[in-house]
């Protein structure tokens, strides 16, 4: 038996920022309830936050091996 989709199509083909920020959203997510930290107080802040951290680390990632110590 197939799932349910409720009309809902998958998700694919993520280009690399779209997954670098649902990751870092995951993550800011998560932080705030496992380590008690202050949760942004809105969603527009949480989404404005994974946006730039994956910015970010798109602009370090294309440094390339500049950054190998």
């Amino acid at each position: 038996m197939a799932a349910e989709t409720n009309g809902a199509m998958p998700a694919h083909d993520f280009t690399k920022r779209e997954a670098f920020a649902m990751a870092a959203m995951q993550g800011v997510q998560l932080s705030v309830g496992v380590l008690g930290g202050s949760a942004p107080t809105n969603y527009e802040q949480v989404a404005h936050m994974a946006v730039m951290q994956a910015d970010a680390l798109l602009e370090e990632l294309a440094k390339g091996d500049r950054n190998v110590r």
